[in-house]
């Protein structure tokens, strides 16, 4: 998954706090060794040993044996490709009944009933879809239509 792909799930305050984190462990060329990936992997709960990350490293990028931002988002979100990525995409595909692109206040309302076994209102619907758009934009939407791409985005941030 490249920068592109990335920005396209993470929020913008994620991909900026990633930046920050990796312009603070990586050296002068803007570059992070193995012993910098590391660090990052433990803070984060990925415990790798050494070397998993060197082998990680070389794989990447084995002319430099480091990585650049590109590379190292594409480490950190390697928990979240494929097959996260593709289940989250057919989750949205079963709440696009009518498969228009969109999630609307009625889609939802029909999944939640089929799911609970209970009518739904379609107010409720609304309101829990207009709180799920506001989680996936600082300041909020408060569209009543949820795309493809703002889905994947507060789905990965949560």
């Amino acid at each position: 998954m490249d920068t592109l792909d990335a920005a396209r799930v993470l929020p913008k305050m994620t991909l900026e706090r990633l930046q920050a984190l990796f312009d603070r462990l990586s050296d002068q060329k803007g570059r992070l060794d193995a012993r910098g990936l590391k660090a990052v992997l433990d803070m984060v709960g990925v415990n790798f040993t050494d070397s998993d990350v060197a082998d990680l490293v070389i794989e990447m990028d084995p002319r430099n044996k480091s990585l650049d931002f590109t590379d190292f988002v594409s480490v950190i979100m390697r928990p979240l490709d494929d097959d996260v990525l593709d289940d989250l995409r057919d989750v949205f595909d079963v709440l696009d009944r009518n498969k228009r692109g969109f999630v609307d206040a009625e889609d939802l309302r029909a999944a939640m009933e089929s799911i609970i076994n209970t009518p739904v209102s379609l107010l409720t619907a609304k309101e829990m879809l207009a709180e799920f758009c506001d989680a996936g934009e600082e300041g909020g939407s408060r569209e009543t239509k949820l795309q493809l791409d703002e889905f994947m985005r507060v789905m990965v941030s949560k």
